[in-house]
């Protein structure tokens, strides 16, 4: 039987974990002493050390102190970056050089319109995911929303399945939050937000999602998004059939000012589009 090939995240983990434990031995501090160095909980740090935590960049910068070393959090920097699924780290490159997109999905904010607190609240759902995992990926979430808000922020059309906004937070403040920051988007000339209400029937992509990225050639590719699953498409008759799917969506939805609204009304406690 071949080896099995190694995949970029067992790669950089593993340099950083090896680094780490390297650092330690040469040290000669105990877990218990590294703690009152750092102000971090000593199993904390134990199992940073031995891999089975992703750990923190403020954790990795406080390590870098303690061991007189500057080069750490740029590893865990590296790892992180190689963290995503295989299919995502394509899609994340895709993603940063497109110049306009579309969005659907069927029962969430959209993670590039996704606070960091709902962001937080979704990816701690996950059984076997440490606090510091979901941490480090909020941050990925935040930045990979840089080309919506910056300087050279791109277009982008998203609609928002109703369900989506009778599902909210736990933390009503954080749902709040995620409300205003919509509706602040929703008012952005380069953004284009939609609601598709509960009742506009079946659709070619009920109960999923996609992300329709253009990139400065002219290609388009699509993400297919399940609950945790993903699928890059780019075979241009699949496009073709995804991007007629997401057409049907948006001439269903709600319009613009409708939508915002929606929103609107949604934050003062009114949670229908039947009641726009």
């Amino acid at each position: 039987m071949p080896a099995r090939k190694s995949t970029g995240t067992a790669d950089a983990k593993q340099v950083l974990v090896k680094e780490l434990q390297r650092l330690r031995e040469a040290s000669g501090f105990s877990y218990r002493e590294l703690a009152e160095l750092t102000n971090y909980d000593a199993s904390y740090l134990q199992r940073l050390h031995t891999g089975e935590s992703n750990g923190s960049p403020e954790a990795l910068a406080a390590l870098d102190n303690v061991y007189s070393t500057g080069h750490l959090r740029g590893l865990w920097e590296l790892s992180k970056s190689a963290g995503f699924t295989k299919y995502f780290r394509k899609f994340a490159t895709l993603e940063a050089q497109a110049i306009s997109r579309a969005d659907y999905h069927a029962s969430l904010i959209p993670g590039i319109l996704q606070t960091a607190a709902y962001a937080r609240e979704l990816l701690r759902t996950h059984p076997h995911r440490s606090d510091e995992e979901a941490e480090a990926m909020v941050e990925l979430r935040m930045e990979r929303q840089a080309n919506l808000f910056g300087a050279e922020a791109i277009i982008a059309r998203i609609v928002i399945d109703e369900l989506a906004l009778l599902r909210p937070l736990g933390d009503s403040a954080a749902w709040a939050d995620q409300l205003d920051h919509l509706m602040d988007c929703a008012q952005r000339p380069n953004l284009t937000l939609q609601i598709l209400p509960s009742n506009a029937g079946a659709h070619y992509l009920v109960g999923g999602g996609v992300s329709l990225l253009w990139l400065p050639a002219g290609k388009c590719v699509a993400q297919m998004e399940g609950t945790s699953t993903g699928q890059l498409v780019d075979d241009p008759l699949d496009i073709e059939v995804t991007r007629l799917g997401y057409d049907q969506i948006r001439d269903r939805s709600l319009s613009p000012v409708e939508s915002l609204n929606v929103l609107k009304k949604l934050r003062e406690g009114t949670p229908r589009c039947n009641e726009v």
